[in-house]
């Protein structure tokens, strides 16, 4: 069965290479696609542990920084890890899109840094930015995880 369907592809793709034109050399260019997409699944393991690193550090950067009533003595190494999580965020989010992931990704990746990041750099000693991190670190995890298990289900046909 497996040579089969080894065969049926090989097949398919040699038929869409030999003609340069037409829904055939359309048709083989996205499998050939697909195929070479299967090959270069590490990108999406890099990129996914980017994403976890970025949420591991922003987590522990909030945790160092959370006190109620007086400034916590690791207040100093919380933030500069909120701003090393914010970078991973961003680093991450420009990954997703130049790579055609879809917009929404990219946005959801996005959103703890502009957000979190943000609300801990200018109010300092609020708890805003630690409130909105309960709901967008898991959005941004939510997104990879729906990117990593239907890969290519609903991706833009951007090509940088």
């Amino acid at each position: 069965m497996r040579g089969i369907e080894h065969g049926w592809l090989t097949k398919m793709l040699s038929a869409g290479a030999a003609q340069t034109h037409g829904p055939a050399a359309e048709i083989g260019t996205k499998m050939y696609r697909q195929l070479m997409r299967v090959h270069i699944r590490w990108a999406d393991g890099v990129w996914a542990l980017l994403i976890l690193l970025a949420a591991v550090l922003m987590a522990c950067g909030l945790a160092l920084d959370f006190s109620f009533i007086v400034r916590s003595p690791t207040q100093a190494e919380g933030r500069g890890l909120i701003f090393l999580g914010s970078i991973a965020f961003a680093a991450s989010a420009v990954w997703a899109r130049l790579t055609g992931r879809p917009i929404w990704v990219s946005v959801l990746t996005a959103l703890p840094a502009a957000v979190v990041g943000g609300l801990s750099m200018e109010m300092p000693d609020g708890l805003y930015a630690h409130l909105a991190a309960l709901g967008l670190i898991p959005a941004a995890l939510s997104a990879m995880l729906a990117e990593l298990l239907s890969p290519g289900a609903l991706r833009d046909d951007f090509e940088p």
